[in-house]
């Protein structure tokens, strides 16, 4: 049972370094990101005083090399956020191994230890992983 526990205890650690780690690439791009977004900002509110095409196609042409410079920080966050929903998902099936067991042992007529540590702690990983595809999500 200790093994259990200590594997549990290695896969809960490792899934929220690798956590953190793609959250801080996250946050960084966005910091990266903020300076472009005022000026895609500024830039809509002069384009809608202006009536001038001239003036507007200019601004146009300022938008598309804003959107030129932060497409690989937005790349980079969508690749982060797939990595950590797929983190999210794995960690979110060992609740279902244990159903899965308690369903078969059911059926054999065998005893299923319950509430264990290791059920507690693949509890918390589930919520967490619930909680972070919400997040990622919206």
């Amino acid at each position: 049972m200790n093994s259990k526990i200590q594997a549990a205890t290695i896969v809960s650690v490792l899934y929220l370094v690798i956590s953190i780690v793609y959250f801080l690439n996250v946050v960084e791009n966005i910091i990266k990101l903020e300076p472009l977004q005022v000026q895609l900002v500024d830039l809509r509110n002069t384009m809608f005083r202006q009536y001038k095409t001239e003036i507007i196609s200019t601004h146009l042409d300022t938008v598309e090399d804003i959107f030129s410079k932060a497409e690989p920080c937005i790349d980079a966050i969508s690749s982060s956020f797939m990595v950590i929903d797929v983190l999210a998902v794995a960690n979110f099936l060992f609740i279902i191994e244990h159903a899965i067991h308690i369903i078969f042992l059911n059926k054999i007529r065998r005893k299923y230890q319950f509430p264990d540590i290791l059920h507690f702690t693949d509890l918390v990983l589930a919520v967490a992983s619930i909680y972070l595809l919400n997040y990622s999500h919206t």
